[in-house]
């Protein structure tokens, strides 16, 4: 991309969030609940709901470091009902064990994305026991949501690593798997499902000193990249 280029994107950006910042209307951020499901019958705990005070302390990030006034509260969105998912640019998911989605969800979610949203999976690793929420996720999304479709790698010079933080090592690790994040695009090259399986939800936590104050930092900042990519793409 030439520096002209790269100057006008800067400015579009600038002005998108400007509007996020002073427009009354504040950002709404959402967590899915799962419908139908419960964790303990897998052997895990319902992690939907796992931490929810983390959202929050991830959301007083986004405002103290961007332009975009968050309303600091986390609405809790259950995919059965498309006229309310469609009000969030993101729907944040997190769990620990796999998990089955219902017709209505499936359905769901294709629209929602094609409309422009992003989900957002992030695998939920209980006590570090494996990936199977991120396992679960990417077959339904490749045999459900969009059949004949394939999660790839999201490679390091995606704008999703540079387009507010500049993250030239990518998808920061905290645990769980390290392979880095996956996603989906569209036929225009949009990212519209992002998985993460290295918890990063668990980093947005000020007590999380297990994971270092990097990896803390990084957590923070990979979640308000989705966001504003989400925003401006």
């Amino acid at each position: 991309m030439s520096y002209t280029n790269k100057l006008l994107v800067l400015i579009f950006v600038t002005l998108l969030l400007s509007c996020y910042g002073f427009c009354e209307e504040k950002y709404q951020w959402a967590r899915v609940k799962f419908l139908g499901f419960r964790a303990q019958d897998k052997g895990g705990h319902d992690a939907w709901d796992i931490k929810m005070s983390n959202d929050v302390e991830f959301l007083d990030f986004l405002e103290k470091n961007t332009t975009i006034k968050p309303e600091k509260k986390v609405n809790v969105a259950t995919l059965d009902k498309l006229e309310e998912i469609v009000k969030y640019p993101v729907l944040f998911m997190t769990e620990e064990v796999e998990i089955t989605f219902k017709d209505i969800e499936i359905k769901n979610m294709r629209e929602y994305c094609k409309r422009g949203g992003v989900i957002w999976a992030d695998d939920c690793v209980y006590e570090s026991k494996g990936e199977y929420f991120y396992k679960s996720i990417v077959k339904t999304i490749e045999n459900l949501v969009f059949p004949g479709k394939k999660m790839q790698r999201i490679p390091l010079d995606d704008d999703l690593f540079h387009c507010h933080f500049d993250m030239p090592k990518g998808l920061p690790y905290n645990q769980g798997s390290p392979e880095g994040a996956l996603g989906l695009y569209d036929d225009k090259g949009r990212l519209m499902i992002i998985i993460t399986p290295s918890d990063i939800h668990c980093g947005w936590d000020s007590e999380a000193k297990h994971f270092g104050e990097k990896n803390v930092t990084d957590s923070y900042r990979m979640g308000t990249n989705i966001v504003i990519y989400a925003l401006t793409h």
